[in-house]
This record gives C-alpha cells, structure tokens and sequence, in this order.
C-alpha cells in the first residue's frame, strides 16, 4: 500500500487520502472481528476439554462399559452436549449476528449414539420424524437466536 500510495502521490496527491483511509478502517475493522474470534475460541477451550473428557468415556472400551452397566449413557451424552452448546453459543451468535438464522443445513444429516448410527435422511425428513434428529437440532438452534 505504501508503494501504491507514493506512485499516486505522484500523479495525484489528493487521491492518496481518499484510498488510505478507508483501507485503514476497513482493516481496523476486520482485525477487531478476528480478534474478537480469538477471544471467543479461547474462552471455549475450557469447555471443549470437558466434552472431550465425556465423548472419550463414551467411547473407550472400559469407561465405556461401566456407563453401559450402570446406565450412564444418556446422561454422557447430554453431559457432551451441554458442554458443547456451552462452547458454541458465542460462536455461533457471533457467526450469525445480522442474519438470527443458522447456516443452511446440507443435504443429508445423521444421528449417532453410542450404539451407531440412529437416523439418516435429508434435513428436512428428519425433522418430520420429530425424533432425536429433530430435538437436538432444536436446542442447537436455540443458540442461533440472538438476545
């Protein structure tokens, strides 16, 4: 930029203010937002770590069996997925302020337990089933509300 400014400069110097300035404030303004993802991931680790903690009982072979035998496993998973709604909100918020909607969901989506794959189809077929598909994707998309 700085070589473009003194070749302008040249020619014309008053058009050199009217280009500087606003890619200044068009770079202020982006590296605020970036800086602003930083903050939000970071803030997340903590949480992040803690899903891992739940998704690797989960599935390791001995903790595994204990959450089976005892009859853990729905509260794992929902322990996985408070902590993954608790990591994303901010970013999720943060990704779609101005729109209040989520991104557009991709063609076809599934459903896994610790058993396996529960359901398949298209976004909007596992919604009409109003089945685990459809409930948790209702409380992800609470996130996308904005307040």
């Amino acid at each position: 930029m700085v070589s473009t400014s003194l070749i302008l400069a040249a020619c014309a110097w008053w058009l050199v203010p009217l280009l500087v300035i606003p890619a200044v404030i068009v770079h202020r303004l982006g590296s605020n937002d970036v800086n602003r993802w930083f903050d939000l991931w970071r803030a997340a680790r903590p949480e992040i770590r803690r899903r891992r903690v739940w998704s690797e009982a989960n599935t390791d072979p001995g903790p595994a069996k204990e959450l089976r035998i005892f009859d853990l496993e729905e509260y794992a998973v929902a322990r996985q997925l408070h902590h993954v709604l608790t990591a994303y909100r901010p970013i999720w918020a943060h990704q779609n302020v101005g729109t209040g909607s989520p991104p557009s969901p991709g063609p076809i989506r599934s459903s896994c337990s610790t058993s396996g794959l529960v359901e398949a189809g298209t976004h909007d077929e596992l919604l009409a089933r109003n089945d685990r598909y459809a409930r948790l994707y209702g409380i992800q998309a609470t996130a996308y509300t904005l307040t």
